[in-house]
């Protein structure tokens, strides 16, 4: 029995799961299965599994398309006889110590949860070969509990669902996630729910690397505005009751500036009137302009004047206001 297993979610990117799968071949920790699930595609994945025979993987073909979250997961709880499991989309990447890194991690914290990393965001793999491939890294990691862990996400560290290794047996009785009431936005409650009253670990470096889509990954098309209100009163219900000064401004700077910017990347069906927008944000203590930052800025010259003008816009106050 292996001691981890990777289940990946797989439709119709043959070539960037055959990179994907390269990498898993080049990681240090390689106590692993490879599990690929297919969504209903139609590209010849089991021919992936012959070419890759000097890893352990196996195909399996969903009986119906579930979708590209509701396959997520799907593989987060399939079923494994291995003490950890790792559900990664077919176009990640690992840094080569990755998932010894985290193995590691969650062996010496037998209290944790799941260990994962911050990532890197890529258009071209040649971007990060040089700090996928560097070696002899001294990694460790940090120990949070739900709430140190709703901070961190809070203050826009780019955590992702697919960099976690969790512990199998805490998904047995996990909470299943929101998926109708907050769309594609469950995944980090999802996480903090699986926390509980137990810890999570995070790795130091950002070992993790998540390739780009274009416009695809600035629209939230299954997202709308009241689910992504509700995020935020979901990250305001897990921390204190009584904010102290530091939370205040650490869920205000969030919750207001990502819900600007939030405002333009939905689809027009998706979302009110501009004035609506910001009314009800204002009248749930989700949006406070004594918080806006440029990310907020952002959001709302963009409703106004279009994405690359508030760019160039942005940038040309920012140099203003360094003189």
């Amino acid at each position: 029995m292996k001691k981890l297993t990777i289940v990946i979610p797989v439709y119709n990117q043959l070539e960037l799961c055959r990179q994907c799968l390269q990498n898993l071949r080049e990681q240090t920790f390689r106590d692993f299965l490879v599990v690929l699930i297919d969504d209903g595609g139609s590209q010849d994945y089991q021919g992936l599994v012959r070419e890759f025979s000097d890893l352990q993987i196996e195909y399996r073909r969903n009986e119906k398309n579930l979708g590209a979250i509701r396959n997520i997961f799907y593989t987060i709880f399939y079923s494994v006889q291995s003490e950890y499991i790792m559900s990664m989309h077919e176009d990640d990447l690992l840094h080569i110590q990755y998932l010894e890194a985290a193995i590691s991690a969650l062996d010496t914290h037998s209290q944790s949860v799941f260990a994962g990393s911050n990532c890197i965001f890529f258009d071209r793999q040649k971007e990060i070969q040089e700090l996928m491939n560097q070696k002899a890294l001294d990694i460790g990691a940090v120990e949070l509990s739900s709430v140190d862990f709703v901070r961190f996400l809070l203050k826009g560290n780019p955590f992702m669902l697919a960099s976690v290794v969790y512990r199998a047996s805490t998904l047995k009785t996990a909470k299943q996630p929101d998926l109708a009431g907050l769309s594609i936005a469950c995944d980090r409650p999802f996480l903090v729910d699986l926390i509980g009253s137990r810890s999570c670990l995070v790795l130091n470096e950002p070992l993790f690397y998540s390739r780009r889509h274009g416009k695809k990954d600035m629209r939230g098309k299954d997202l709308d505005w009241r689910q992504a209100f509700k995020l935020f009163e979901y990250y305001r219900g897990k921390l204190p009751k009584e904010l102290s000064a530091e939370d205040r401004k650490i869920f205000y700077t969030s919750s207001t500036n990502n819900l600007l910017l939030t405002y333009r990347t939905l689809f027009k069906d998706k979302r009110p009137g501009w004035f609506k927008f910001l009314k009800e944000g204002e009248r749930q203590s989700l949006i406070k302009f004594f918080y806006l930052g440029r990310k907020g800025s952002f959001g709302i010259l963009s409703v106004f004047l279009g994405s690359r003008a508030s760019f160039y816009l942005i940038k040309l106050l920012q140099k203003l206001k360094l003189k």
